[in-house]
């Protein structure tokens, strides 16, 4: 039998209990043991545990993942650090061989947690292989949220569940020896297909982007010179003449992430590009924290029907903003412009989207400009902190700067 407590290299032919007189394992039989008895019992070290937790993080859709020093050194107090949308992280593995009691393991966060604000991060993700209840985690996330810094807690089952699903069989079988049954190399090669599928269907959707781009262009080439561009070759009709179908007047949210994808292909945030975001974010100086920002945008759950709202508003009221004067037109194009970067909905790139549709709903509102610039100099900023406070004068007269009326 063997007990949780014995020591059982991965790397020795054979070990004996602490009894001294039973030879109790040998690796084959090691790789039998539970994920979760091979990682409550970790007998890997700290180098291993780092590089594991390294992984860990990639499968989960962290990026830049950097692990600091597993061979040995100083770290700084931080184990690895990430990136997790647009918040720099710091994580920490604690690994030890046997159970720990919550304060052990809440002594070992608080120190981890210090490594937030040394290394200018916004956030910890503390990985662990011990057994953490909800409230045992509630009370670590407080600790970090007291300190203004996020937190993400992986425990023992987290850990095990994430290892025991297929796209973590291959760390499971590198860290703990754990062989792959016949049924799980069938799951594994599952979704590796459906990895392949993905990378098609990505590529597929880069070439239907690219066509949509050349559609978005010549429509807006067509509102600037007032003229109706031939069909591009192979196409069956040509694309309705911009004066008589503006495309202001029908802003959708496919149209904005399709936008996005346009403008900001260069980002380099996984899953942050033709998406609404999904985390937290706010505005300030670099390594500043929340409590510091100048501008805490709606909570992502609140972004998708806000933006809703707000294109729901311009799309009905663009029928009257045609036939209306110009200071009704230069008031609803800084409400939406402020709209839009007050809610924040991407999490890079909000400004370019922005700048796109204010150039389009200037060409649509008031025709064809030699150019359009909009100024964002002190005095822009300092508009956008007024409109925060529901003054649009600051920011309707840099519009009609830009309109050049």
């Amino acid at each position: 039998m063997i007990e949780s407590g014995e020591r059982i290299p991965p790397t020795s032919e054979e070990v004996r209990s602490k009894r001294g007189n039973i030879v109790v394992s040998r690796v084959a039989e090691v790789s039998q043991l539970p994920t979760e008895h091979v990682l409550r019992s970790w007998r890997f070290g700290q180098t291993q545990a780092e590089r594991l937790c390294a992984g860990v993080l990639m499968i989960e859709g962290f990026a830049s993942v950097d692990p600091q020093c597993p061979l040995g050194g100083p770290d700084r107090l931080k184990d690895l650090v990430c990136q997790k949308g647009v918040l720099r992280c710091v994580a920490a593995a604690f690994f030890p061989p046997r159970s720990n009691t919550f304060a052990q393991v809440q002594k070992k966060f608080k120190h981890d947690l210090a490594g937030v604000a040394k290394n200018h991060a916004s956030a910890i993700v503390f990985l662990t292989n011990q057994q953490l209840s909800p409230a045992e985690r509630l009370k670590l996330q407080d600790l970090a949220r007291k300190q203004g810094a996020d937190s993400v807690i992986y425990h023992l089952e987290h850990l095990r569940a994430i290892l025991d699903a297929p796209r973590g069989y291959g760390l499971r079988l590198e860290f703990l020896r754990i062989p792959m049954t016949p049924e799980e190399q069938a799951g594994f090669l599952v979704e590796w297909k459906s990895d392949v599928r993905d990378a098609i269907r990505d590529q597929t959707a880069r070439f239907d982007l690219l066509a949509a781009e050349v559609g978005l262009l010549r429509a807006q080439t067509q509102s600037v010179l007032g003229i109706r561009l031939p069909a591009p070759h192979g196409s069956p009709t040509a694309l309705p003449d911009a004066r008589d179908d503006p495309i202001s007047s029908r802003l959708t949210l496919e149209l904005l992430l399709m936008l996005h994808r346009a403008a900001c292909i260069d980002i380099g945030i996984p899953g942050a590009v033709g998406a609404v975001r999904t985390v937290e974010v706010w505005i300030g100086k670099t390594g500043e924290d929340r409590r510091r920002s100048m501008h805490q945008p709606v909570n992502a759950h609140e972004v998708a029907p806000k933006l809703a709202e707000l294109l729901g508003w311009w799309n009905s009221s663009y029928p009257t903003l045609r036939n209306a004067g110009d200071e009704a037109k230069i008031e609803a194009i800084a409400r939406f412009y402020h709209g839009l970067l007050f809610l924040h909905p991407f999490v890079d790139g909000n400004g370019r989207v922005a700048r796109i549709l204010f150039s389009q709903q200037i060409l649509d509102l008031f025709g064809p400009r030699d150019s359009i610039t909009l100024d964002e100099g002190a005095a822009y900023y300092s508009a956008l902190q007024a409109a925060d406070q529901g003054d649009l004068s600051r920011l309707s007269e840099l519009v009609s700067r830009a309109v050049k009326l």
